[in-house]
């Protein structure tokens, strides 16, 4: 069966990259584009890692992070989370909510690939 992946980005051309190279990868990729429709999401089923951006139109991704820590079932979902922003005090708040990863914008498409395929393993 095929690993489920979330992305949660409201940029659409970043959405339709990763879901077209993960799903030639033979992943099942699920998009929310608000913070809203992820929690959604993950109300129904369980994602094998999620990808999330912190700059959302409706919540943070910060927001979308500590609902995940605090739902029994996606409480040990990797999370890699894919932002612009890169100041030292964004990525020791993500590593502190409970986040697998730091990539931020614009990334090479082959590392994000290979920080997925790492954190599914369990090697982040």
């Amino acid at each position: 069966m095929a690993k489920k992946i979330l992305i949660v980005e409201d940029d659409r051309a970043i959405c339709d990259l990763l879901s077209h190279v993960l799903e030639m990868k033979g992943f099942e990729v699920l998009v929310a584009n608000t913070g809203n429709d992820a929690l959604k999401i993950i109300k129904k089923t369980t994602p094998d890692i999620a990808i999330l951006d912190i700059n959302l139109p409706d919540i943070t991704g910060w927001d979308v992070l500590k609902s995940m820590r605090h739902n029994p079932k996606c409480s040990k979902v990797p999370v890699l989370m894919c932002t612009n922003k890169n100041t030292m005090i964004d990525i020791e708040q993500a590593m502190s909510l409970g986040a697998k990863g730091y990539i931020t914008k614009p990334f090479d498409i082959d590392k994000i690939i290979d920080k997925i395929i790492a954190a599914i393993e369990g090697n982040l």
